[in-house]
């Protein structure tokens, strides 16, 4: 009875020896976790967006000479008729060239009248408009060609290029005539280039479109009450 509890005394202090040298013995490094892979795929992320590009600085002497052109004062101190034609063929050719050269029209008027502090005006925005719209005009008379770019340059008249009435000259008309309103006859804002045959023909009617157009240089005081009250009796007149 004794030697059997011995031996199970032994057995059990065998066993614990057993599981203490189990417990002390390290355990294996674990694998490290593998890094994630990429989807197949997947897109790559997107390249950064560049920076726009600052557009080159305009010229002074472009300003300048484009300032002195569609200066106001200068323009009413005109004497003649239709003095201020040949300072719109001028300022086109150029808006035009520096146009060609990387400078957009619009950005180079505003520059002048800045320079003019005219800029804001009623007269100014009337002014920047009617350049654009010119411009827009010899475009499509096919007169910013070299040879209509040449004319242009020495303030005369080009011939048209394109459309059916190639060939003709493109004369500068007065939107409300001279003869109806004299004050109108130096403004810029007046005065669009037409085929000469065009012009000569329509004579100085004044339709109602533009006894409309009066009506609002009226209201933005670029045209006097006795100035609009001459164009709508032209207009009743027929």
């Amino acid at each position: 009875m004794v030697l059997r509890r011995h031996t199970a005394l032994l057995l059990a202090l065998l066993l614990a020896l057993v599981a203490c040298d189990r417990s002390a013995t390290p355990a294996a490094p674990s694998k490290p976790a593998s890094e994630p892979q990429e989807a197949p795929g997947q897109p790559e992320p997107p390249a950064p967006t560049p920076q726009a590009t600052k557009p080159a600085p305009i010229p002074f002497e472009i300003v300048g000479e484009v300032a002195g052109l569609i200066d106001p004062v200068r323009l009413d101190g005109l004497q003649g008729k239709r003095a201020a034609n040949r300072s719109l063929r001028r300022v086109c050719f150029v808006l035009e060239s520096a146009r060609q050269g990387g400078h957009p029209p619009a950005a180079i008027i505003d520059a002048a009248q800045e320079a003019l502090e005219v800029s804001g005006t009623a007269r100014a925005e009337a002014v920047k408009a009617s350049l654009i719209r010119n411009l827009d005009i010899l475009e499509k008379l096919g007169c910013l060609e070299p040879a209509g770019m040449a004319k242009l340059e020495t303030s005369n008249a080009p011939t048209i290029t394109r459309g059916p009435y190639a060939g003709d000259i493109a004369s500068v008309d007065h939107i409300i005539p001279r003869s109806v309103c004299e004050e109108l006859d130096e403004r810029l804002y007046n005065l669009e280039f037409m085929p000469s045959r065009m012009n000569s023909g329509k004579g100085n009617r004044v339709t109602e479109r533009k006894v409309q157009i009066g009506r609002r240089w009226n209201r933005l005081g670029l045209l006097s009450d006795a100035g609009l009250q001459a164009v709508e009796l032209a207009a009743d007149r027929g």
